[in-house]
């Protein structure tokens, strides 16, 4: 899979220095939220490209 020209337009890096507390409470935070993420089984050829060729 690639990246269109626009995306990596739109894309960029960023680096900081934090306090060790703050990360830790910035990575539970995300690893609370990506537990919330809906899940789909991908079972099929046709479901995995309908799955990367949905538009919405």
């Amino acid at each position: 899979m690639s990246i269109s020209m626009k995306d990596k337009k739109t894309q960029a890096r960023v680096q900081a220095n934090v306090d060790a507390d703050v990360k830790d409470m910035a990575d539970l935070q995300l690893q609370n939220a990506v537990k919330k993420l809906p899940v789909k089984k991908l079972r099929t050829k046709k479901e995995i490209e309908d799955f990367f060729n949905d538009e919405d």
